[in-house]
């Protein structure tokens, strides 16, 4: 067996979204697969694989076209151009009025 040295230091790179929201996809996969091949009951194993199917075959029909808040990038624009002249014009309610409202319900 090969010894290293405890002073040797390894340049370690580090993934921002994965370290600001925890495990990336396939860290998760992987993490997901190690515990489940520690489940020595088989009724269990089959509600996980069952649970599993049920919420891909849920997103593979859920349709995005009716989420809210869609747009397309020229949409997209126009709501932007739309805020921004009602900011000008003075339309809106500043933040405080916002959380006064908010907080009164």
């Amino acid at each position: 067996m090969k010894k290293y040295p405890d002073s040797e230091e390894q340049e370690q790179t580090v993934n921002e979204p994965a370290a600001a929201y925890g495990l990336d996809l396939n860290s998760l996969k992987v993490e997901t697969v190690q515990f489940v091949m520690q489940i020595e009951n088989p009724r269990i194993v089959q509600e996980i694989r069952d649970y599993a199917l049920r919420l891909m075959q849920e997103e593979e029909e859920y349709d995005y076209r009716n989420a809210p808040c869609q747009f397309t990038v020229e949409e997209l624009k126009e709501e932007l151009r739309k805020s921004r002249e009602e900011s000008r014009l003075g339309l809106g309610i500043s933040n405080e009025e916002m959380m006064r409202r908010k907080f009164l319900h």
